[in-house]
């Protein structure tokens, strides 16, 4: 079975490089009763530490509406966090400040100044689910152009209610636990969907998009992250696939694409419109940098600007062949003829930019020895250190994953397809494959990869851990 999602089509690269110069920051609101875990959430999925993604900050009263106030995080430069303040289900003064809130940003005309999604947190053992305001709140957000995402935490609390009653109430003095959590499960399932699912529905006249999470349950909040991004507009796709820290596969892919456009747009100047051969090292540099560039920003490494760094980017030119192209080729004035050798050259350098930046994306999630009290065992991100990046790119550099996608390559390219270069769909297949490859033979070679579950648009997609009927 295949890990891989389906290959996107070009529909939207006009939407995505006109975002590139007018947005450069998702923003979104996370809002909900106080003690519902949107910081827990926000530092697992965005990769903050906690105590800056906290909604409830010391000298900050609850009915402060701090809903106007952005916060940033250098963690991750690709997201703006607003959050509700805690609200409790006699209030009404917060929620028509967070209305006016959401009015004021749906209605500002520049795109980084809106709001992108909201997060409306609900804990599913929440007793007083839907108050009066709270009513008239969801009301109002049906008719707003702001994709919502309702998100039912705790649900692990409630899956062990379950159980504790079902426990209770056998009768027998060996109790199997294994299906009696099976049991729980459903229960739960079952509570949930009678509580909150159905009562939203009915509010929301079924435009819902429920997602559950869990403290303990990765794969949930993954649920949430693919969730999140089927219902975002397709132009804001690309940053918010880059700004979660969850799921590698969608970063991946849309590295992947961004790859080959910046290939393909530059091969064009640099094989065949430019005459003048002395000019094409300086091309092909151009189209190193702009892979590199559309690639980084799509995996958003927490690095404090060292991967900016024009002697670091020397070195990862270096390491992934930005030299490559024979000084034979360069000086050659027949371009289109050189057209094959140049896009061997490319798509290697997309691979290896590709790998190398998902082995730095999981290295960043494990326990690293420097890491301090602050970091160690939560969500939150320590910075890339150059001596981490040194030795990564060192190893990098003599594996066998790199020449497995290289070989790969090199077999589906061949000397004489001229036309190869404007095949923009079929590079973008070899791409694919050629990063699938080389990163399933890192895995074996002990790089800190981890298995991937296939995406939720991929035809053979996993079954849900848990999915409302």
């Amino acid at each position: 079975m295949s890990n891989w999602a389906p290959i996107e089509t070009d529909s939207g690269d006009s939407d995505e490089e006109y975002l590139a110069h007018q947005c450069r920051r998702f923003r979104i609101m996370v809002m909900g009763k106080a003690g519902v875990g949107k910081s827990t959430l926000l530092s697992k999925v965005f990769s903050i530490p906690e105590d800056t993604a906290g909604v409830v900050h010391q000298g900050h009263k609850r009915g402060e509406h701090s809903v106007w106030r952005s916060r940033t995080s250098r963690n991750n430069p690709l997201l703006v966090i607003h959050d509700s303040g805690g609200f409790e289900a006699a209030e009404t003064s917060n929620l028509d400040e967070i209305k006016r809130f959401v009015e004021y940003r749906a209605s500002t005309p520049d795109l980084q100044d809106q709001l992108h999604c909201i997060w409306y947190c609900i804990g599913c053992d929440d007793a007083r689910f839907l108050s009066e305001a709270e009513e008239k709140f969801l009301t109002f957000l049906q008719g707003s152009v702001v994709p919502i995402v309702f998100v039912l935490t705790k649900f692990d609390k409630i899956i062990s209610e379950c159980l504790v009653s079902r426990i209770s109430q056998s009768d027998s003095t060996m109790i199997d636990i294994a299906p009696m959590r099976t049991q729980a499960l459903g229960d739960a399932r079952d509570k949930v969907k009678q509580h909150i699912k159905d009562p939203l529905e009915q509010i929301m006249q079924g435009n819902t998009n429920i997602a559950v999470v869990s403290n303990n349950e990765l794969s949930l909040i993954t649920q949430l992250v693919e969730q999140t991004t089927k219902v975002v507009k397709p132009s804001l796709k690309q940053l918010w696939i880059g700004a979660q820290q969850i799921v590698a596969g969608d970063k991946c892919e849309r590295a992947i694409r961004a790859s080959i456009k910046a290939m393909s747009t530059g091969y064009v100047r640099a094989g065949l419109l430019i005459p003048a051969p002395m000019i094409k090292p300086i091309l092909h540099q151009d189209i190193f940098s702009r892979i590199y560039d559309t690639v980084r920003l799509q995996w958003n490494i927490f690095d404090r600007g060292l991967l900016e760094k024009e002697e670091v980017v020397d070195g990862l030119r270096t390491v992934c062949g930005g030299n490559s192209i024979s000084f034979g080729k360069l000086v050659d004035t027949v371009g289109p003829l050189n057209g094959p050798h140049y896009i061997r050259v490319y798509l290697r350098w997309a691979a290896d930019i590709n790998m190398l930046f998902e082995i730095l994306f999981w290295m960043l999630k494990e326990p690293r020895p420097s890491q301090n009290a602050r970091f160690r065992g939560g969500a939150a991100r320590m910075a890339l250190t150059p001596e981490e990046l040194a030795s990564v790119m060192k190893q990098f550099g003599n594996s066998r994953m790199r020449s497995i996608a290289h070989t790969h390559i090199s077999g589906r390219v061949g000397n004489f397809d001229l036309s190869m270069p404007f095949r923009r769909q079929e590079l973008r297949e070899v791409l694919h494959m050629a990063v699938y490859t080389g990163r399933a033979e890192g895995i074996r070679e002990g790089f800190p990869i981890r298995q991937r579950a296939p995406s939720i648009s991929s035809s053979d997609s996993e079954k849900p851990l848990f999915e409302l009927p």
